[in-house]
């Protein structure tokens, strides 16, 4: 049977998670051409959970290798931006602690004394749209959505 016709199922590994879809691909199925998997993402004869991928789509990534434990010893922290902006410092130190970091005191004290001496405002004030850098916010939640839906998180 021509390549063309024949139908893979693959679960991929998440070893290729953050890859480009072509490139997972390709070491997924080594017996193929990358410029022969592009042209089938490009045609649409690849889906990927049921929907058309683009070549640059990423596989999906760190909720699916969290899941795998592939990497028993992984360490991962999610901090949300609205928790640091809360209370920076406290922030900080659930991170040394996520990571069994340890705090010297020195440090400690010049976190603390950083971020007492630059409240937010007194640097001015940083108001960027995501627009005048060419990013699609729209876009940018429907990549990210099982993330976003995962966390519970909110548009900003």
């Amino acid at each position: 049977m021509p390549d063309e016709f024949r139908t893979h199922d693959l679960e991929l590994s998440a070893s290729l998670a953050g890859l480009r879809l072509d490139q997972a691909l390709a070491r997924a199925l080594p017996q193929y051409s990358r410029a022969r998997l592009q042209g089938w993402i490009e045609v649409g004869s690849v889906r990927v959970d049921g929907r058309v991928p683009r070549v640059r789509d990423k596989v999906v990534g760190a909720l699916a290798f969290r899941a795998s434990r592939d990497y028993p010893d992984a360490v991962f922290y999610d901090m949300f931006f609205p928790d640091f902006v809360a209370d920076q410092f406290v922030e900080i130190e659930k991170i040394y602690d996520a990571f069994d970091l340890p705090m010297s005191d020195a440090g400690a004290s010049a976190m603390r004394e950083y971020i007492a001496e630059h409240p937010k405002g007194v640097d001015g004030i940083h108001r960027y749209e995501p627009e005048e850098y060419g990013i699609d916010p729209d876009a940018v939640r429907r990549e990210f959505a099982p993330y976003i839906e995962h966390f519970d998180l909110k548009p900003e």
